[in-house]
């Protein structure tokens, strides 16, 4: 029996109410200026009727589609390319505004925008629901963001106030992204390096297993900002007695603050899912290979490492994420990385400086999570999905 398919219908029940908001984009002639709001009629002019006629048959199909693949297949493409279309339109509506445009003019996103963005991904999730097919659910969840890539490398989103601060900066944003990800990378690699022996000891040994806990969890319940601030007197120390080490850069700001704190909310991840990876191990597994003459080396080699593995790595690829998000505190002690925006951005009250900080961390995350799982659940397909018995914890 074919279901009406509410959350769509819902969704572009939102998206046409987002289209009557006042407050659909902010408009300024500079940095410094007072944003204006600008409605849906604002920013479009003639073109209004073209997006409400669009959302209309949007909210048709929403009606009509229920759970018919077709038919959800064309709902979800045609929220997609209405999407992209969007994010143009909106680039081009300095064109449209009722107020005087100087050179430095700049658009940021409004409520009435995001709930825009927001509805028509939900009908585009939605719609993936009811597609079977691999590929086409694929074509369907990325068209429309893949718009949007092609319009923001040609430089047609350039009139957005993020756009206006990533061009202000491009040569020095890149230098800070890619810090940011080797800072990530290197303390994931520490980490791992670490984390790896520590684990398999504390589960060979209940003494090193209490003792090497209850560090980690005292240090996993302090707070990221302060860790990040109490570790720089110890390598502030370091570097005033060793001159090397200061020739090193080891001092109380800079990276080694910052890395120490991100090695130890690692470590922590590392060593309690290794941990619980042998942990879960059926001993039944062990004792029949011990039966069949295989030695200590081989059972851990042949038996434990394999059946661990997946939820070893499920645990490596949350430690590189959580890394990945804390790395953009290290700029409060001098660390360099996409931190230094948000920070500036918060100081000056600049939401547009911030984001920039904040969205390229999100999609490193997110690209980082996807293939992460992709790898480990096409590694161990029989074994359940990345992340099943994971031990997560946070900053």
């Amino acid at each position: 029996m074919k279901r009406w398919d509410f959350v769509s219908f819902l969704s572009s029940c939102l998206l046409l109410a987002s289209f009557f908001l006042p407050n659909y984009l902010n408009f300024r002639n500079s940095r410094i200026s007072s944003p204006q709001a600008l409605s849906v009629q604002d920013c479009f002019g003639a073109l209004f009727w073209w997006g409400f006629a669009a959302i209309a048959l949007l909210f048709v199909f929403s009606f009509i589609k229920k759970n018919n693949q077709v038919l959800n297949a064309v709902t979800g493409l045609f929220a997609g390319i209405f999407m992209g279309l969007l994010f143009y339109w909106v680039a081009r509506s300095p064109d449209h505004i009722p107020y005087q445009v100087s050179g430095n003019a700049r658009i940021s996103l409004g409520a009435g925008f995001i709930l825009t963005i927001v509805a028509l991904n939900c009908v585009m999730i939605k719609c993936n629901q009811f597609i079977k097919i691999s590929w086409l659910r694929m074509l369907v969840g990325g068209t429309g963001w893949l718009c949007v890539a092609i319009f923001l490398v040609t430089g047609q989103l350039d009139t957005y106030s993020i756009m206006k601060e990533y061009l202000g900066v491009k040569n020095q944003f890149w230098r800070d992204a890619w810090h940011h990800l080797v800072l990530s990378l290197t303390v994931l690699l520490t980490s791992v390096l670490v984390g790896l022996p520590l684990g398999y000891w504390c589960f060979k040994s209940s003494l090193t297993d209490k003792i090497m806990l209850v560090g980690l969890n005292i240090t996993e319940t302090i707070p990221a900002m302060a860790l990040f601030a109490v570790l720089r007197i110890p390598f502030s120390a370091l570097g005033n007695h060793f001159a090397f080490l200061k020739d090193l850069g080891i001092g109380g700001y800079g990276i080694a603050p910052a890395f120490g704190a991100l090695f130890l909310y690692a470590l922590y991840l590392i060593i309690h899912n290794v941990r619980a990876a042998f942990l879960s191990i059926d001993g039944n597994y062990i004792e029949n290979a011990y039966a069949m003459g295989m030695t200590s080396r081989g059972v851990f080699w042949k038996v434990r490492m394999p059946m661990a593995l997946p939820i070893i790595l499920s645990g490596i690829r949350i430690a590189f994420i959580s890394t990945l998000i804390g790395a953009a505190l290290a700029s409060y002690v001098g660390g360099g990385g996409l931190g230094v925006y948000i920070v500036n951005g918060i100081n000056s009250l600049a939401m547009d400086m911030l984001l920039l900080g904040v969205i390229p961390i999100f999609v490193m995350t997110i690209v980082a999570d996807y293939l992460l799982r992709f790898l480990i659940n096409h590694s161990f397909p029989k074994r359940g999905v990345a992340g099943h018995d994971c031990v997560t914890g946070g900053m």
